[in-house]
């Protein structure tokens, strides 16, 4: 029988990758928060998230600090896979936030050409008659004899936008459910949170620690409680 894996302990380098986790602008930058990042500063990475972070960082990691040194006391977990965890489930929910502003991107783009066919559809035929109304599609009125180049044009577009003309202007690999977003427009569901809690279980982590932890690592959003 296999032994069972010896928990990583909280070394220094590992204490610095949950430090990393602490930052909320990547996560806000990618459901769509502006995040002006200025490299120029030497501390530039803590320098956004003072100006574009949820502004609970001290907070948080006051709270994810309790949490380590609760756990490292407890000495059952395995930080490495608890680091491994929180910044999986860190990459899933940026990634449904791109994807969800590319499908609210999609239907925005897709509200508005339906709207301009069918706009155009009762347009372009009232403005056919209205040539023709007022003379100026008779080719008689013209000294070259032949049907002005604009009533050509016209008939040319209306015989062109026949329902469904505009249908490819549609982005076909951005589909409703294929993203973890809700079918409405609004935040995406977060698919990865029972993954996560099971990750961080099999890690050591105990269930009435998850939720704190998620809140410190700005998975969850903070709360002046």
């Amino acid at each position: 029988m296999a032994s069972k894996r010896k928990p990583s302990g909280l070394t220094k380098s590992l204490r610095d990758e949950f430090d990393a986790l602490l930052l909320t602008w990547p996560l806000l930058q990618a459901h769509g928060e502006v995040v002006t990042v200025e490299e120029d500063s030497p501390n530039w990475v803590l320098d956004c998230e003072e100006r574009c972070g949820d502004q609970h960082y001290a907070d948080r990691k006051t709270l994810l600090d309790d949490i380590l040194t609760f756990l490292d006391k407890r000495g059952r977990t395995d930080f490495a896979a608890v680091a491994a965890a929180i910044q999986w489930a860190r990459n899933a929910e940026m990634l449904a936030g791109m994807r969800g502003r590319s499908l609210d991107r999609t239907r925005t783009l897709e509200t508005e050409r339906d709207r301009v066919h069918r706009y155009l559809t009762e347009w372009l035929p009232r403005a056919l008659q209205l040539c023709h109304d007022t003379g100026y599609a008779d080719p008689k009125n013209w000294t070259s004899g032949k049907v002005p180049p604009l009533v050509q044009r016209l008939e040319e577009l209306i015989k062109a936008l026949q329902p469904g003309a505009l249908n490819p202007l549609t982005m076909p690999w951005l589909l409703p459910g294929s993203t973890g977003r809700r079918p409405r427009r609004g935040a995406p569901g977060k698919s990865w949170k029972m993954e996560l809690q099971r990750k961080l279980a099999h890690a050591g982590v105990p269930q009435q620690t998850q939720i704190s932890l998620l809140i410190a690592t700005g998975l969850l959003p903070y709360s002046d409680r």
